[in-house]
């Protein structure tokens, strides 16, 4: 089922950006580090809307939740999505 877009959105690129929403998890602010990280990686394998590699789509995945997020995003929740990402990079096998 794909949403009709305008020339306008497809110009500007809002219609990609609200297609990521549907590809991520809903649980993404809650959780583990570790539980975030799993769930990513299990949604950017299901996926078959990437453009990139898998790890690429669920970096940006998180990277989009947290830059969304902005200021509302107590420090905490900064911290934890921080280590999601270091977990992130170890359940695709890229340790830094």
């Amino acid at each position: 089922m794909h949403a009709e877009t305008s020339h306008d959105e497809a110009q500007n690129g809002r219609s990609s950006i609200a297609q990521v929403g549907r590809e991520t998890p809903r649980q993404l602010g809650e959780g583990t580090p570790v539980e975030i990280a799993r769930g990513l990686r299990r949604s950017a394998l299901r996926s078959r809307r990437t453009k990139g590699t898998k790890f690429q789509s669920a970096m940006s995945m998180l990277n989009l939740y947290v830059k969304r997020a902005g200021s509302s995003l107590s420090s905490r929740d900064r911290r934890r999505l921080q280590r999601a990402k270091v977990e992130l990079r170890r359940v695709f096998g890229r340790a830094a």
